[in-house]
């Protein structure tokens, strides 16, 4: 059997997109403070001119859009990896909603949301069981009133 290969690594895209913005944020925010900090410290040894010499600020912003490009692909990665699952999920609770009980919803190996599957499964069986007894019901029903229109007991 052949290994599904994922196409589409944005589903949900706001999400996603929020979650690699706050990890691209973080590290901006991380990046800016730790070079502030080197700057300074070397600010005090190097003259400014040495200092113009010896940062090669291309360098550092060729660096910074390389990184920006990696992270920025790992955030949709990562976001896909959480939001995957719970977009299998929330299908199948949709589907359960509108009737549909006959669910495919299987996830990758060793995901944490696996448990919540089969559980979501475990109910869907239980709730196709009940509906398919919902006909049998009115049978069931006249079947105890009969004798209670007698003035019999059905119990005794």
């Amino acid at each position: 059997m052949e290994k599904y290969r994922r196409k589409n690594f944005i589903t949900r895209k706001g999400y996603q997109l929020k979650f690699t913005a706050v990890i691209i944020l973080s590290m901006l925010f991380i990046t800016i403070f730790t070079v502030s900090m080197l700057y300074f410290d070397i600010y005090r040894v190097f003259s400014p001119d040495e200092l113009s010499e010896l940062i090669r600020w291309d360098i550092y912003f060729i660096r910074a859009g390389i990184l920006l490009v990696a992270v920025s692909a790992a955030g949709i990665f990562l976001s896909h990896k959480i939001i995957g699952p719970i977009h299998r999920i929330y299908d199948a609770l949709f589907s359960i909603n509108e009737g549909e009980f006959d669910l495919n919803l299987t996830l990758r190996n060793g995901d944490d949301f696996n448990k919540i599957s089969e559980e979501i499964l475990r109910l869907a069986a239980a709730l196709e069981e009940v509906s398919n007894k919902i006909p049998e019901l009115p049978l069931e029903i006249a079947s105890y009133q009969a004798p209670l229109k007698g003035g019999e007991n059905p119990d005794a």
